[in-house]
């Protein structure tokens, strides 16, 4: 069977403080779209001792060991429901660019859960499967429900069903990568010299504002922009080309433009390739999973 893994933008991110874990409390609307890894699936039971499983990518830099985030959701989802001498095989369609701040790592882990559970007829409630999907990783739960929703703490704390109406929304993503582990500590060790360079939180006037598009922000993004400045740059180019909102989700480096209209994204789109290089780029819509 073969399964569709939605990339995600984070409208607005509101980073609230670290906490003692390690992790950082968030306020965040979070919305998949269009753009998506494709995962073909099989699972066979057994009756041996030992699991099998075997993942292949369509890219080659990605790990294909315990260090895949679609391995070890087949090892968590075995182990959680005592499944023994199965074999699992993944194959990944990779569409989504790795380490772009989409989530195309989380959304394939999410979507390997929700295939296991499909194929192995354990058929598990979505909330089963997003506490072990918090297991994994901050954002695996909302990739197990997808559509716009609003994420609390971790990331792994969901509520509402939001739609915003029809939109597009272009991406740019900047040839330069960024490491999301020294974004985060910048963005620390900035915040704990009291310098005020971030942006107020936005997510609950984004939520209740009938002009929502102008609360669309992300309190990373000055700290991301001054390792890579094309962020800056192509957030500048979409908004003097007609884009409602421009902003960079995640941690970088992908910056997206929403736009009313899709003619409208692709001509932007394609005006801004002529005045900024970009890597990976595109046009696509909002979906519900």
């Amino acid at each position: 069977m073969t399964y569709s893994a939605y990339a995600k933008l984070n409208l607005t991110l509101d980073i609230l403080g670290k906490r003692e874990d390690g992790y950082h409390n968030i306020e965040s609307v979070m919305q998949t779209i269009s753009l998506c890894d494709r995962l073909t699936v099989d699972f066979h039971p057994g009756n041996g001792r030992q699991n099998e499983i075997k993942i292949s990518s369509s890219d080659p830099t990605l790990p294909t060991d315990g260090n895949n985030l679609c391995f070890r959701a087949c090892e968590l989802f075995c182990d959680t429901f005592a499944i023994s001498g199965a074999s699992v095989e993944i194959r990944i369609e990779k569409n989504i660019p790795v380490g772009a701040g989409l989530g195309g790592g989380s959304s394939d882990c999410a979507e390997t859960l929700k295939a296991l559970n499909d194929l192995s007829g354990i058929n598990a409630s979505s909330e089963t499967l997003e506490k072990i999907g918090g297991k994994l990783g901050a954002d695996v739960p909302f990739f197990i429900k997808g559509g716009c929703r609003k994420a609390e703490g971790t990331g792994t704390e969901l509520s509402g069903d939001y739609s915003f109406g029809d939109f597009s929304v272009a991406l740019a993503k900047p040839v330069k990568p960024l490491m999301t582990g020294e974004i985060y500590r910048e963005f620390d060790e900035i915040a704990a010299n009291g310098k005020d360079v971030f942006t107020k939180p936005s997510t609950e006037k984004f939520l209740s504002a009938k002009n929502r598009w102008k609360y669309v922000s992300n309190m990373l993004a000055p700290v991301s922009e001054r390792k890579n400045a094309e962020i800056a740059a192509i957030k500048r180019e979409f908004l003097s080309l007609g884009a409602l909102a421009a902003e960079m989700t995640g941690s970088g480096p992908t910056v997206f433009a929403v736009f009313a209209d899709e003619t409208e994204a692709k001509k932007a789109l394609a005006e801004l390739k002529n005045r900024i290089p970009a890597g990976f780029c595109g046009v696509f819509k909002p979906v519900k999973i």
